[in-house]
């Protein structure tokens, strides 16, 4: 009778093509083991693409933190949004009051008065922000545009 073949896996070599052994070298090495390690975190992971249940727990928690995502960046939008809203106003306070000093410079410049006008144009620039020299050549713009 023929002995029974009894294998002790732990002892167990098999042989790879040399290129597959090759690129287990490079991946064990790039893991920080050796290959018997390397296989058997392959071994012990090898469900983990295929399994339901892990791929079901995964989408799971990548949808959480896209939520998470979205909602900061719901956040966001609305902090900018209320923003530029008070932007846009104070922009368009910026652009009356503009209107009020053009149409206060008019009159000394129309009397030749450039003191009285430079005074004005800079007791505007405080209290609009825009600089007195563009509040001058404005007003003039429009008393050439207009006549008046």
């Amino acid at each position: 009778m023929a002995r029974k073949k009894e294998r002790d896996w732990i002892k167990v070599n098999f042989s790879l093509d040399p290129a597959i052994n090759e690129k287990l070298k490079e991946l064990a090495k790039f893991e920080g083991t050796n290959k018997s390690e390397f296989i058997e975190l392959l071994i012990n992971q090898w469900d983990s693409g295929i399994n339901p249940e892990i791929r079901l727990t995964e989408l799971i928690n990548e949808r959480k933190l896209r939520m998470d995502k979205v909602g900061n960046v719901d956040i966001k939008i609305k902090e900018i949004s209320d923003q530029l809203v008070i932007f846009n106003e104070w922009k368009n306070q910026k652009e009356r009051k503009k209107g009020d000093a053009i149409k206060l410079l008019k009159k000394p410049l129309l009397d030749n008065n450039i003191e009285e006008a430079q005074r004005i144009s800079r007791f505007m620039q405080k209290k609009t922000g825009i600089p007195a020299f563009e509040l001058l050549v404005e007003a003039k713009k429009s008393i050439d545009k207009t006549g008046i």
